[in-house]
C-alpha cells in the first residue's frame, strides 16, 4: 500500500521512514534496511532430526533464489529477538 492511503499521510514525511519489527517482522525490516541473507547458512540452526518442513528444504539445498527488496528512506531500525532467535529456540 502506498502511504497515501493510510488517514494520517497527511501528517507523515515519505522522506523519513522507520521500521519496526518483531520476530519475522524484524527479519523484514533487515532486508528492507539493505541486508542480503544468505539462506544456506540456516542449515546450521537445523538439527538433523527436525521435522519442520524449512529444515528439510534446506537440508536438500532447495534455497529459492530471493530477489530482496531494499529502501533506500530506511537509515536507523531497532530490532527486536529476530525470527532466527525464535526458531533456535522454541518457546
Amino acid at each position: 500500500m502506498h502511504i497515501s492511503g493510510f488517514a494520517l499521510a497527511s501528517t507523515l514525511n515519505p522522506e523519513h521512514i522507520g521500521f519496526f519489527g518483531f520476530s519475522r517482522g524484524g527479519y523484514t525490516g533487515l532486508v528492507v534496511a539493505g541486508g542480503n541473507p544468505d539462506l544456506r547458512k540456516l542449515t546450521a540452526l537445523c538439527p538433523e532430526d527436525s521435522p519442520t518442513p524449512n529444515c528439510a528444504q534446506l537440508r536438500r539445498n532447495e534455497i529459492p533464489a530471493l530477489a530482496f527488496t531494499h529502501d533506500p528512506r530506511i537509515l536507523r531500525l531497532p530490532a527486536a529477538r529476530g525470527v532466527l532467535a525464535s526458531e533456535k529456540h522454541p518457546r
